[in-house]
């Protein structure tokens, strides 16, 4: 956690520009730097904190989240996923159709002719 008091409180700007880019002399891009504190590398957010309406954080922030992914990297740890990736439409279609198939299987001949005509469960509105 940031001690606002005791450490070197950077914008994100600021500390962007103490990281190195992509190239010789060129800094971390805004949108690396904003990413590396939403969503973080590795499973390992960069410390922020709200002040003012914008996000700070500060060098030794900066120092402690660079030990931390660099030793992830040496042990070979990988980001945890806390959401499953999104599915592509030919996949989410496929499911779709398995979904069908098990409803099918399970309703028999009359359940699949209801679902076609649209019978379910009547929600009524009242005032």
């Amino acid at each position: 956690m940031i001690d606002i008091l005791s450490e070197d409180v950077l914008t994100l700007d600021e500390a962007r520009r103490l990281m190195p880019g992509r190239g010789p002399g060129v800094a971390m891009s805004q949108a690396t730097i904003y990413r590396h504190a939403s969503e973080g590398v590795r499973g390992i957010r960069l410390e922020t904190l709200a002040c003012g309406g914008r996000l700070v954080t500060s060098r030794q922030a900066l120092r402690r989240w660079v030990e931390a992914v660099t030793e992830a990297r040496r042990a070979g740890r990988k980001a945890p996923t806390s959401e499953p990736p999104a599915r592509t439409e030919g996949e989410r279609q496929r499911a779709s159709e398995a979904a069908a198939r098990e409803l099918d299987a399970m309703m028999g001949p009359a359940g699949r002719k209801r679902r076609k005509a649209g019978a379910g469960p009547v929600v009524r509105a009242t005032a």
